[in-house]
Formats: structure tokens, sequence, C-alpha cells
């Protein structure tokens, strides 16, 4: 009786390269990402992420960068935070 099933891929054969559009990007620099994020939110009249998972997720990777850009980051998120306020109307 034979290991595999006649369809079944070899498990434990050396794994193909990822194609080129898996290979991910170089990283950016989070301060820098921070206040450019910060600048559209000052510039804008409303949230500018249309769905709530959208917001939801933007608002999680900008968490992830500032945790990366460490004390550097901290008022460029606080600033950003003020402006998510402004844009949902609670800063009244």
């Amino acid at each position: 009786m034979s290991r595999f099933a006649p369809a079944q891929a070899d498990l434990f054969a050396p794994a193909a390269p990822p194609p080129p559009s898996a290979v991910r990007e170089p990283p950016v620099d989070p301060v820098a990402e921070l206040k450019a994020v910060l600048a559209q939110l000052r510039s804008a009249a409303t949230i500018p992420w249309p769905t709530y998972s959208e917001g939801l997720g933007q608002e999680l990777r900008l968490m992830r960068l500032a945790e990366q850009a460490g004390e550097e980051g901290r008022e460029p998120y606080r600033a950003i935070g003020v402006e998510l306020w402004r844009l949902h109307g609670l800063d009244e």
C-alpha cells in the first residue's frame, strides 16, 4: 500500500519560492507614516475610511506603527486620536 493518494501532493517536498507579488514591501518609517496620516486627517472634513472595518483596520495599523516608533511616535499617535475625535464630532 502506498503512503500517498494518487492526487496528493508531497507534503515533504522542498517549497517553491513565493511569487513576486507575495514578497513584502520594504519597511516604512513608522514616524513618517504616522505624520502622513495625521496630515491627511487634519485636512479631512469627514473620516476618510468609508466602512467601519476599514477604519478599524487603519486604527490597528496606526497602533502598530506607534508601537514600532516608540517614544518618538507617542505625540503623532495622540494627535491622530484628537483628530479622530474631531471627525467623529466628539470634541464638542
